[in-house]
This record gives C-alpha cells, structure tokens and sequence, in this order.
C-alpha cells in the first residue's frame, strides 16, 4: 500500500490547492460587489494566471538525479529484477564454494521425455473449461490499456458538463458568484479527505474495487441532478448532490494513478502519462460540445448524457476487479527478526527439499556465506 498511499497524500494535497483558486474569487467577487459582471469575472482570470506563474517557478528546481531508482518501477518489473538478481546471486556463489562430488550428478537434468501425441478424443478432453478460457483472454499486460480508455472515456463525458455547473448555479439556481465560488472550496476540500478515506478502504477491499463503488456513486449523485423535478431544483436539494458527486468521482483518482505505475515499467511511464494531455485534449472538446448542446437541450439533459457515459466508463473496471490484487498493509509486512529468520529457515528447508537442485543452490549460498564470514 505504499506507492497508493504516497499518490493518495499527492492527490489530497493538491486538491488542498486547488481550493485556494476559487477562494481568492470568492474574496474578489465580495469586495467587488457580488455580482456576474464582465469586470469582476476579468479580474478573476488575471489574479487566478498571475498565480499560476508560482507553480510554474518552482519546477525549475526540480532534479532529475533525486529521482528514485528501481524501488520506484512497476511492481511486475521489480519482481522479473528480483528473480534475475537472485539467479546471478546463485551463479556467483559457485566461485569460492567447493562442489561435493556426490552432489555434481544433481546440476545434471535429464531433459524430460517428449509426451507423446495425444490422440483426437484424448486432445478434446484436455480442452479448457469456458471459464478458464474467457479468464487467459485478460492479464496484467491489459491493465494499463483497459485503465487508459476507461479515463479517456470519463474524461470526455465530464468534459460535457464539468465546465457548465456555475453557470447552471447562476441561472438555474440563481445563485451570487460568491456562494457559487464557496461551492467549490468545499467541494476540493471535501474531495482532499475523501481521496485519503478511498486509500484507506482500498487496503481493505481493493483499489479497483474502491474505483468501482466510488465512482457509482458520482454517476448516481449527477443522475438525481439530472432527474430532480422542476420544482425541487432549489440550491438545498441541489448543493448537496454536487458535493457528493465531486467527492466521490475525485477520490479515486489517486488509486487509479498507483494502479496504472504497478503495472507499466518506469521507461514507459512517460508514454502512459502523456495519455492525460489526450485527455485533457478531449475534455476541452467535449466541453464545446457540452456547450452547443446545453444551450440546445438544457443543463439538465448533458449531465444525464455525461451519466450515462461515465456509467459506461465504469464497465471498462470490472475486468480489473479479477487483474488486479489488493495491496499488501505496510504494518501487516513487517515482522520481527526472529519470526523472519525462523520463517525463512522453514521456507529454505521445504524448498531444498523439494528438488536436488534446490538443495545444492541451497548448500552453495550457505557455503559462500561461511565464506565470508571466515573472510
């Protein structure tokens, strides 16, 4: 759980920053007056860019060669490296070790017998079950594809609305540019402690399981925006809806970030990451899209066909769900010394018991140990 617990830390951060744009507007609209005039939304914009060139400074002094190194690659990358480095490991302990006598036959394999051909009925018997068949369709090599379209996806159906929720609090709802701007701050303030309340479940249940139920949830909050009756479009029934959408659509971006760095090596990261500016390409276009046609067909009728999209998004999780395992509770890995060395003495004993060849690379590795330590 770490790699999703420091994404999650990230997330809420920066979710922590993102409120302080619409607080400054907030401050902006109250001292200009509070009203929808092009005045006081021009001066929004130029503060909001002015502090914009901060962030901007700052990655200036940004060092590649801080950077982690291995412990940082996806984990199937580090688990190939483990098993590589273990093998030389082995290899190089046969230098100053002696190899009993008795014991050069067991380096020896026979290569096994070629099984003979089976038969037509025979081959029909050891055919894969369907469930076994439609489970080898999907491994890990799938997860980063199937999470890329599934945000690309999402993406296109928030670009449709995203952008339009002021001016359907303003018009729809008829609420002052203040009210709206303390709408959002406490939408990124909610969605900060919610990103850390998803990481937590997710060590728990899973994170594509969070990812799952999270992002129901937003889909469901934004269909009950879209099918709430005329007369009960009033900010109090509204309001809180958009919390709760916002809440649980952010949280789980965090997971979906540690889930796709597990599963692609570090030399392809930047490939799969520059999908977000595809992304957000696509948002920007939608949301002329989303424009057109809310001035068509109303508010109400986009944030239905954004549901719908993202409802769709959320199906390219499912085969997720049975790829990718939960994370392991860094508490739970740690263990006491002697436990260890006790586990691992039981461990290296079954395993040198279960093939001759096992038992010799287990008596080289004890042989360069007492090596070294005489050295």
């Amino acid at each position: 759980g770490k790699r999703s617990k420091i994404y999650a830390l990230r997330s809420s951060l920066q979710k922590l920053g993102n409120a302080a744009g619409p607080a400054t507007a907030a401050i902006i609209f109250a001292a200009a007056g509070d009203q929808w005039t092009e005045f006081e939304v021009t001066w929004v914009l130029v503060t909001g860019n002015l502090f914009r060139l901060v962030p901007a400074l700052l990655q200036c002094f940004f060092r590649d060669t801080r950077s982690l190194g291995a412990e940082s690659d996806g984990l199937h990358v580090r688990a190939h490296a483990t098993n590589t480095a273990t093998s030389s490991k082995l290899v190089g302990a046969v230098g100053p070790a002696v190899i009993p006598a008795e014991d050069m036959a067991t380096l020896i394999v026979p290569a096994p017998e070629a099984a003979p051909a089976p038969a037509p009925q025979a081959a029909a018997d050891t055919q894969l079950e369907p469930g076994e068949a439609r489970r080898s369709c999907l491994g890990p090599q799938h997860v980063a594809p199937l999470i890329a379209v599934a945000n690309l996806l999402a993406k296109i159906g928030a670009g449709l609305s995203v952008r339009y929720f002021s001016l359907y609090f303003w018009r729809n709802l008829h609420l002052p540019p203040m009210w709206v701007m303390l709408v959002m701050v406490l939408a990124q303030l909610g969605g900060s402690m919610a990103t850390i309340v998803a990481q937590k479940a997710s060590e728990v249940i899973g994170r594509i399981q969070v990812c799952l139920l999270f992002r129901l949830v937003g889909v469901a909050m934004l269909a009950a925006i879209s099918l709430t009756p005329a007369p009960l479009q009033t900010p109090q029934a509204i309001i809180p809806l958009y919390l709760l959408r916002q809440w649980f659509v952010q949280s789980p971006i965090a997971l979906q970030k540690s889930v796709l760095n597990d599963y692609i090596s570090k030399r392809h990261r930047a490939k799969w990451n520059a999908l977000d500016s595809i992304n957000t390409s696509s948002w920007a276009g939608s949301a002329v899209l989303g424009g057109l046609l809310s001035d068509r067909f109303g508010y109400l009728h986009v944030f239905l066909v954004t549901a719908a999209i993202g409802l769709i998004a959320n199906a390219m999780y499912l085969p997720l769900a049975w790829l990718v395992a939960v994370e392991d509770r860094p508490r739970a890995g740690r263990r006491q010394p002697e436990a260890a060395a006790v586990a691992g003495s039981t461990d290296h004993n079954t395993a040198s018991s279960e093939h001759p060849r096992s038992a010799l690379s287990a008596r080289l590795l004890d042989a360069r140990t007492a090596s070294t330590g005489r050295d």
